[in-house]
């Protein structure tokens, strides 16, 4: 297990303490030396905290007691499974994540640690992408994505675009990361475990910001999106419908100031007696590009450029 704040980690258990108390209580415990002899410490600790921002809600001992016993769950069955718990101090944190507001605090993690320190690309796109979409897109992934530009891929772990994204990356031996809406060893789709497993065994990683026995929730869908978003260095949209999940992560890629395109072969000159541009999985991409301006994918000398824009961006963050 890697080094964390164990106090911490046990208040982000607390159902009362949400993201701007666990905020609050790391700055004050990096500020002041704070002992946790007994339960009543953590009460007195986030107790000082409402005070000062009204918005912080308040916690019991029995709270208190309940984290307790949970942690100690967790981390059992963490350590059993494999899994590692990587606080953002961590130096296994995705350095593209730490930088977003409200980051979290804590990530689960399930295979190849090296994996989350890649030059990720985030791929995204429908459920039920047409064919020719996957044909376009494993070309975009295979041949320049992986060949010649060496990214890691970055995605959800959905059917569809997901999948066919994952699966490429391990085609061609390389490292891919599959975030997910639930904690790790509670994949979701569950057809999709052997998929999973076989990411973590092959030098791939599962990322959760959940943590062991979380229940699922809706709400957690387009905050995986988030993280996918958060921790790429680009992102490539190859198909959507203008309603989909894949416009939570697309939201989040505009918010973040990603460098961001899509696959927009399907109306090259070359298609459009197919009609591939009246697909309703092509719609998305259209809105993205006309109205929100994203970086439009045609061919070899688009994906180029779109690289040298990742690349420009990247270095700007380092210097």
């Amino acid at each position: 297990m890697l080094d964390f704040d164990y106090h911490l980690f046990v208040l982000s258990l607390c159902n009362n303490v949400g993201k701007v108390a666990l905020s609050s209580a790391k700055q004050y415990m990096d500020r002041y030396e704070v002992d946790f002899p007994n339960e009543q410490a953590y009460v007195q600790l986030i107790s000082q905290l409402k005070s000062e921002n009204g918005r912080i809600k308040s916690i019991t001992r029995a709270d208190i007691q309940k984290a307790l016993d949970l942690s100690d769950k967790i981390l059992d069955r963490s350590e059993a499974a494999g899994i590692h718990l990587i606080q953002k101090q961590n130096a296994y944190y995705p350095p593209q994540l730490r930088k977003i507001p409200d980051s979290p605090e804590f990530l689960y993690a399930r295979g190849n640690l090296d994996a989350l320190l890649g030059n990720h690309m985030a791929i995204v796109g429908s459920r039920s992408p047409s064919e020719f979409g996957l044909k376009v897109g494993e070309r975009l992934i295979g041949k320049y994505l992986l060949q010649a530009y060496d990214y890691t891929i970055v995605s959800g772990l959905a059917k569809g675009c997901d999948a066919m994204a994952h699966r490429m990356a391990l085609s061609y031996g390389t490292p891919t990361v599959a975030v997910l809406p639930t904690d790790l060893l509670n994949v979701y789709p569950s057809e999709h475990a052997p998929l999973a497993q076989k990411i973590a065994r092959e030098g791939g990683c599962l990322l959760s910001e959940y943590p062991l026995g979380t229940v699922p929730q809706k709400q957690y869908f387009k905050e995986r999106d988030r993280i996918q978003a958060g921790m790429s260095n680009g992102v490539i949209v190859i198909e959507t419908e203008l309603q989909s999940g894949t416009m939570h992560t697309a939201q989040y890629a505009q918010e973040f100031a990603k460098p961001r395109a899509c696959i927009f072969a399907h109306d090259h000159p070359n298609y459009l007696t197919k009609g591939y541009q009246l697909l309703p999985t092509f719609q998305g991409n259209k809105f993205l590009v006309e109205d929100k301006h994203w970086f439009p994918l045609r061919n070899a000398e688009d994906i180029q450029k779109f690289h040298q824009q990742v690349d420009r961006s990247s270095h700007q963050q380092r210097i």
